[in-house]
Formats: structure tokens, C-alpha cells, sequence
């Protein structure tokens, strides 16, 4: 595949893990060069600057309302002084809000994510870092007819 990478998601939850500094170690050993962080926690970020690694970073869907309610909020979240938001200061390519929302049951969040992402949009845009992307991650169950795969449906 021209132009082909591999990436990885890392989250954090369980038991016995490596550290953040092991866990990064590792993956350079891989030859991994792209990783999904599943939030912004600043002991995370800061094990993996200067890693080479290019960071997608999630904003969780806890935090889609109240983080990314308008393009003020959002601002506040993309401005590098915030303790969760410096991705001024790492590898950070993408942000994904929200992990898997339309499964959610909460009408809320559903009917939040496309004003949020449009949100964050303007705030990376006025922060002059239009070269982030803003997606989001949806679970499988979101198409239909999946085989073949160019037969399938949202």
C-alpha cells in the first residue's frame, strides 16, 4: 500500500500495564509513528513529545458538552496555556470528539457532536492550526450491509 502507515490506539485502563515512558519506548522499537490517545492527560502527552510519534488526541463524551459548547469553550480547550489541551507543544495531527456517539443512548450527546466538532473547528482555525484535523470514531454497528465492503451503508 503507497504511502501506508500502521497506528495503534493506546488507552489506559487495566491492570499490570507498562508505564507511559515504556509503552512509548516500545512502540518506537515497532516502528509505530501514529497512536490514538483516548483523551488529553497531561502525563500521557508529555511521555510522548519528542517521540516522533504523531498523536490523534479524543475529547471524551463526557466532555463534548461542556468542553465544545460554543467556539468560546472550545477556544478555551485548544488554548496551550489549558493543562489538557497543549498540543502546541506535541505531535498532535488530529482530535477525535467523542468515541462511538451515535451508539450512545443520550439524545444530548448525539445532537452535540457535529455543533462541537464545528466548534472546535473554528477554534483551531483562529488559533491558526488549521492543519489539525477534527473526526470523530463511530463503532462498526453504524453500517450496514458490510460485505462487500463497497456495498455498505451508514
Amino acid at each position: 500500500m503507497a504511502g501506508g502507515w500502521t497506528g495503534i490506539c493506546f488507552g489506559q485502563e487495566g491492570s499490570n500495564i507498562p508505564t507511559r515512558t515504556q509503552v512509548v519506548q516500545k512502540f518506537r522499537q515497532l516502528g509505530i509513528t501514529r497512536v490514538r490517545l483516548y483523551h488529553t492527560y497531561q502525563s500521557t502527552l508529555q511521555a510522548f513529545s519528542n517521540s516522533g510519534i504523531q498523536l490523534t488526541v479524543g475529547i471524551t463524551n463526557a466532555d463534548i458538552v461542556k468542553a465544545l459548547s460554543n467556539v468560546g469553550s472550545a477556544t478555551s480547550w485548544v488554548d496551550p496555556r489549558q493543562a489538557g489541551s497543549c498540543y502546541v507543544l506535541f505531535n498532535i495531527v488530529a482530535v477525535t470528539v467523542g468515541n462511538e456517539v451515535f451508539t450512545s443512548t443520550a439524545n444530548n450527546l448525539k445532537n452535540a457532536l457535529l455543533p462541537s466538532m464545528k466548534n472546535l473547528r473554528e477554534a483551531l482555525n483562529q488559533a491558526r492550526n488549521s492543519g489539525i484535523k477534527v473526526t470523530t470514531a463511530h463503532a462498526f454497528d453504524v453500517v450496514t450491509n458490510t460485505f462487500p465492503p463497497s456495498s455498505g451503508q451508514f
